[in-house]
């Protein structure tokens, strides 16, 4: 059973990263893994590696400054709608509905906006609902191992990662679910999955066939998501910290035969440290500069065990089999859109504080806790 004891994570202290003699940037570095806040600060450096950095793309806005002004008057709306609705008790958007708001496609959201109060509150309760049990999921203790797991789709994982994490290169890694096992242990619970899946076409997915088979994939009793490998990826014991709690998150960037084996598919991801809000109950008053100022994101953080400083942009190939690309793709892209409203939403350490008209998450069972 998972331990309910607050994990410790490394505060995180500015440090110098150094490529080469000429590029030098400000980087963020955990102060040590061993548990102890001793407040000592030091300078450190991309440690020697015989391997060559990954590729680096520059990463889109996660909040497109020129977008900010008309999402607050669209969530503006919303508000006005619902408040009308419930007979001028005023209506305020909860934190992982704020959220979404930043980060949603801006066509789902105008056509959200137009949408009468029952179905705006649908919506916003079914984004909620999708945030609250990947959060929750995530939120295992990181020596938990999650005894559900199929013995067989985690040996397929090593073999397609050699056993190693996929982002520092690193030996013994954990086998992390990309869609928590969590958010489908339970009839119930994927039942509530696939009533918000088919909620929020639009906002994950373009077109409702997608929506459809995602219901199938991850939500509905037979859902085939739990244990498999075109679901899970390795990451070190540190990065599976940082991953379940949404301290960065992985953007689908394409996908390729992979030349070694035509039985292969390699998926390639962008790395992205995910920002953080110094005011995570920031109302929709606010001027659309100060919310903008209100995010911050580390330049780089190293990874202890590999030393090597993992920054924004970092391109990384995970393989998988041919025959479950689409999906693997799909848990991806539903990964990235969920990480950033978890993230941006203010209380990704502690899920159990998100407000909302969800209603209290309860948990099936502890030992359904695990990546």
């Amino acid at each position: 059973m998972a331990s309910s004891k607050k994990q410790h994570y490394p505060k995180l202290v500015i440090a110098l990263s150094s490529d080469d003699d000429d590029d030098k940037s400000l980087a963020m570095t955990p102060d040590g893994d061993d548990g102890d806040d001793d407040g000592d600060d030091e300078m450190v450096t991309d440690l020697p590696t015989h391997e060559p950095r990954p590729r680096n793309l520059p990463l889109e806005e996660i909040l497109p400054a020129d977008e900010i002004e008309e999402r607050l008057a669209l969530a503006k709306k919303m508000a006005q709608t619902l408040t009308d609705f419930y007979q001028g008790k005023a209506v305020k958007l909860e934190e992982v509905e704020f959220a979404a708001v930043l980060v949603c496609p801006l066509a789902f959201l105008r056509e959200l906006a137009e949408d009468p109060a029952m179905e705006i509150r649908d919506r916003l309760k079914a984004m909620e609902t999708l945030v609250k049990f990947f959060q929750f999921g995530h939120r295992a203790d990181p020596r938990f191992r999650a005894q559900n797991r199929s013995r067989a789709e985690g040996l397929i994982r090593d073999s397609l990662d050699n056993e190693r994490c996929v982002i520092s290169d690193t030996e013994s890694p954990q086998k992390c679910h990309i869609i928590p096992f969590a958010a489908n242990a339970g009839v119930a619970r994927r039942e509530q999955i696939a009533s918000a899946l088919k909620n929020l076409t639009g906002l994950l997915f373009a077109e409702a066939a997608e929506a459809k088979q995602a219901q199938r994939w991850f939500g509905d009793i037979y859902a085939i998501s739990n244990g498999r490998a075109w679901n899970m990826i390795s990451l070190s014991n540190q990065l599976q910290c940082w991953w379940g709690q949404a301290h960065f998150g992985l953007k689908y960037h394409g996908i390729r035969p992979c030349q070694e084996d035509n039985r292969e598919s390699i998926i390639e991801v962008q790395f992205v440290w995910m920002p953080r809000r110094d005011d995570p109950r920031a109302t929709l008053e606010r001027e659309a500069g100060e919310i903008l100022e209100s995010f911050h994101s580390p330049v780089a953080i190293k990874e202890n065990k590999s030393g090597r400083l993992l920054k924004t942009g970092d391109m990384y190939d995970i393989r998988v089999l041919s025959k479950d690309g689409d999906k693997m793709q799909q848990a991806l892209d539903i990964q990235w859109t969920l990480v950033r409203i978890a993230a941006i939403s203010g209380h990704v350490e502690e899920p159990e504080l998100l407000g909302g008209r969800v209603g209290e998450y309860e948990s099936e069972s502890d030992d359904d806790m695990g990546f």
